[in-house]
């Protein structure tokens, strides 16, 4: 099956990708034809810069400015030679986006994705979005939180993302840096997924693949069960669940724990696998 477009083509220079139409301006194009010069701007704040790289710069469009984010991904080793046959990343996040979009999950809006081929490799890559003011990540209140501040703050994590698994979308890598939050206990919370080159569409949603999607995230383990039960209503928390979720959740932790003692991600960095 053809995977669905959204916005409109960019073409006319060595960038190629696509915009949303309320971006499609005289003044914003060439930005966009030498993405570069972004990251030298004076308003530019780098939020990132380690496999992939982001950051937060002021751009002026129609005598406005406004703030939006910029990821490049740094391709090498098997994902160039992947990105010959299989959409890039940067791509994968324009889709991911607007996927989140159209069924009313809440994310940064998406503005652009545009890459450089060399023969049919990827060069670079590069996805802006809005910038959302009043944001943090969600790790931040996980470990400031305590009691009713917590309580609040899961119930309505439970329901955003159970909203996510209703709709039959699945984020890969639902991490606590990829939870952007703004609000309080008094006025409610607001959820923004982000890192969107990892969310999917998926036909059949099994529970246990929801659950285990859920391991990344840093719930401290005295809320866990409580969680679980706000995810999955109104079907119940059973035993094996339950059991899913935690053996999931242990292996996950002594996975990144081997890998830090074994710095896995340096080696593969070194090889340029990764």
């Amino acid at each position: 099956m053809k995977r669905e477009e959204f916005g409109i083509p960019l073409s006319g220079s060595e960038f190629k990708g696509r915009l949303d139409a309320r971006f499609n301006q005289e003044d914003f194009i060439p930005i966009l034809s030498c993405p570069k010069k972004l990251w030298k701007n004076p308003s530019m704040k780098m939020l990132l810069d380690a496999r992939n790289r982001v950051g937060a710069v002021d751009i002026e469009l129609n005598g406005h400015v406004f703030r939006a984010v910029v990821k490049s991904f740094r391709i090498k080793g098997i994902n160039r030679l992947k990105s010959t046959v299989f959409p890039s990343k940067a791509q994968k996040a324009w889709f991911g986006s607007q996927i989140l979009s159209k069924n009313s999950i809440s994310t940064p809006y998406p503005i652009a994705f545009f890459e450089k081929r060399k023969g049919c490799a990827v060069r670079e890559s590069y996805f802006l979005s809005e910038w959302i003011k009043g944001t943090r990540e969600i790790r931040a209140l996980f470990k400031s939180l305590k009691g009713k501040d917590m309580e609040k703050l899961l119930k309505d994590l439970a329901g955003f993302l159970s909203f996510v698994r209703i709709k039959g979308l699945l984020h890969r890598d639902l991490s606590d840096g990829n939870i952007l939050v703004s609000g309080s206990r008094e006025e409610g919370y607001q959820f923004f997924l982000i890192d969107t080159n990892r969310v999917r569409k998926i036909k059949v949603f099994f529970v246990l693949r929801g659950l285990k999607s859920l391991i990344r995230l840093g719930i401290p383990f005295v809320y866990q069960r409580s969680f679980l039960k706000l995810y999955l209503s109104p079907m119940p928390l059973n035993y094996g669940y339950w059991r899913w979720y935690r053996v999931n959740k242990i292996l996950f932790s002594t996975y990144i724990q081997l890998k830090k003692k074994l710095r896995i991600k340096k080696i593969a960095d070194r090889l340029k696998i990764q």
